[in-house]
């Protein structure tokens, strides 16, 4: 049962630069919530010419798509500015710097509830929103941001992006890649899902292939997963603000 396509895909761009799969993905969710399912459907797509800006440029280019094709069947003001106007783009610290300024109480690395990602949209005027450059602490403490061992990271800062759609919070996850095999393979090393891995007696040597294929490459590639059902939250909102992941789905897989 598969999370993501991402590694494959990232070995795929050095044959054929931009590469896309389609298909369920699954998580191993443990408590009923109406944010998560154990099965959606995820839309990923990976390329070599693009970096960060490109990276979101895509990423809205396809959201757009998506947004005028829904207007299509449910006209109102909301998908027309969403596909009309361009989205917004923030980084980490200041999305925290502008919650904490309307009431919240966050601290620098700590990661955003639903409830949070859901007001950021609202303070900037109800369209979906890029937060860009998440801390890059690969170990932070409880309820820090975990960002996936691969993505790129300068700075104190990883080179990544969420989307969050206003009513449906995240949806779209992007970043750039770390190109450098030993750099990539010494993240993993130092994340928490390598000590999960151990935990569970799960051999690591199972990624060697992939740092393998980084040896031989050149440079980097940008990519990012599209929660469809997440996408359809987000368009049946426009009409009904109270919709939950649930309701985007005909027959949901969740606790």
């Amino acid at each position: 049962l598969r999370q993501t396509g991402q590694l494959y895909l990232e070995a795929f761009t050095m044959a054929h630069n931009r590469v896309f799969t389609i298909g369920p993905s699954f998580r191993q969710e443990r408590k009923v919530s109406d944010r998560h399912l154990c099965e959606f459907t995820l839309i990923e797509f990976e390329g070599r010419d693009f970096e960060l800006d490109g990276l979101m440029n895509n990423i809205e280019s396809v959201l757009k798509k998506m947004f005028r094709a829904a207007h299509e069947f449910v006209p109102n003001e909301a998908l027309e500015q969403f596909y009309l106007m361009p989205f917004n783009r923030i980084t980490y610290k200041d999305a925290i710097d502008l919650l904490n300024d309307n009431g919240f109480e966050l601290e620098q690395g700590d990661d955003m509830s639903s409830a949070e990602e859901k007001t950021l949209c609202r303070l900037l005027h109800n369209m979906p929103t890029f937060v860009t450059h998440y801390p890059s602490n690969p170990k932070p403490k409880e309820g820090g941001v975990i960002k996936f061992f691969s993505m790129r990271r300068e700075n104190g800062v990883t080179l990544c992006c969420d989307l969050l759609l206003p009513e449906a919070g995240e949806s779209v996850g992007g970043a750039v890649r770390e190109g450098n095999s030993t750099l990539c393979k010494k993240q993993f090393e130092e994340s928490y899902m390598f000590d999960h891995l151990v935990e569970a007696k799960v051999d690591p040597q199972q990624f060697e292939w992939y740092f393998d294929i980084l040896s031989y490459g050149t440079g980097q590639s940008s990519g990012c997963g599209i929660g469809f059902e997440r996408v359809v939250q987000s368009v049946l909102a426009t009409e009904n603000s109270e919709i939950s992941i649930k309701g985007a789905v005909e027959i949901p897989r969740s606790p």
